[in-house]
């Protein structure tokens, strides 16, 4: 529910995240 419109920068900014939590870890 919480994805239903995809803007072209979400879901790079999350990868983004993402990987920059794994470095840290």
């Amino acid at each position: 529910g919480l994805v239903r419109k995809k803007p072209p920068g979400s879901e790079r900014k999350k990868e983004v995240l993402s990987r920059v939590e794994k470095q840290r870890l």
